[in-house]
């Protein structure tokens, strides 16, 4: 793999990961993004290693892409349960709770139903392994009846909540939509070393064995997002923000906007010289 390559690749693979407020005990490795301190953490008091890690967020043209060492096809296995992949929420307006702002919920272990009205999410991916397969809702943040989720497991990791998404609550039953906003198949991709995830993704991680969900996001017409992810024992989570849409360019224009400006130097060069 060229430096050239790598350089390529970087102009047009964008990475939203920011801090997730939580990873004040539970770094093992070390992050090679200033200030973000995700790859190489979990959250506080939990199992470190590669199998828990959510690495980062990626935007690559118009599609999201989240990385990680965790099993998002099949889960992750630990204290005599498997966690789940969660779904993606996503906040367009800058007032959803994650993180350290996330409640702490009353009582013990277990999951629990969330409403949206306190977490203030504008959209879910409901993400369905291992069917490959996604919906894209809506969410309503004012509505009393509407839009539940389900939390993490452990109370003590309260702050990844929420993990995935239950549906609309009518009376006593809780369904999801007839109808999606958008619908779709997840890119997959497992087992990526750290020079695949540098070459196809842009972003430095370390660990190996990382896994790749892509999600394709052209229905999302909004300038900036936030959107949130974590599994169902709440071990990790991870949050990206993009300002400014998904108009990243593709490697083919990046190319083609280098070498007009190889060109135009070149000419310039050659009128200084005359």
């Amino acid at each position: 793999m060229s430096a050239m390559t790598v350089l390529t690749q970087s102009i047009w693979a964008v990475d939203i990961t920011i801090n997730d407020t939580m990873n004040s005990g539970g770094v093992y490795g070390t992050d090679s993004r200033v200030g973000i301190r995700e790859d190489g953490e979990v959250e506080p008091r939990n199992l470190t290693g590669q199998v828990w890690d959510l690495e980062a967020f990626v935007v690559q043209n118009q599609k999201l892409y989240l990385i990680g060492g965790f099993n998002f096809l099949n889960g992750q296995s630990g204290n005599g349960m498997t966690f789940r992949s969660g779904d993606l929420f996503i906040d367009n307006n800058n007032n959803a709770l994650w993180g350290a702002g996330s409640p702490t919920l009353s009582g013990g272990d277990g999951y629990r139903i969330l409403n949206n009205r306190v977490y203030q999410f504008n959209y879910v991916i409901d993400l369905s392994f291992p069917s490959y397969a996604y919906n894209v809702y809506e969410l309503d943040e004012s509505a009393s009846t509407a839009d539940r989720m389900r939390s993490v497991y452990y109370r003590e990791n309260d702050e990844s909540n929420p993990w995935e998404y239950l549906g609309e609550q009518s009376g006593t039953s809780i369904t999801k939509p007839t109808t999606a906003l958008a619908s779709g198949n997840v890119d997959y991709f497992t087992g990526l070393s750290d020079v695949q995830i540098l070459a196809d993704y842009g972003v430095s991680l370390t660990g190996g064995g990382h896994n790749v969900v892509g999600i394709d996001m052209s229905w999302y017409t909004g300038d900036d997002l936030l959107t949130h992810f974590t599994f169902g024992c709440g071990n990790d989570a991870i949050v990206g923000e993009l300002r400014g849409g998904f108009d990243v360019p593709d490697p083919g224009t990046t190319l083609m906007l280098l070498g007009f400006g190889l060109t135009a130097l070149a000419a310039a060069n050659r009128k200084l010289r005359r």
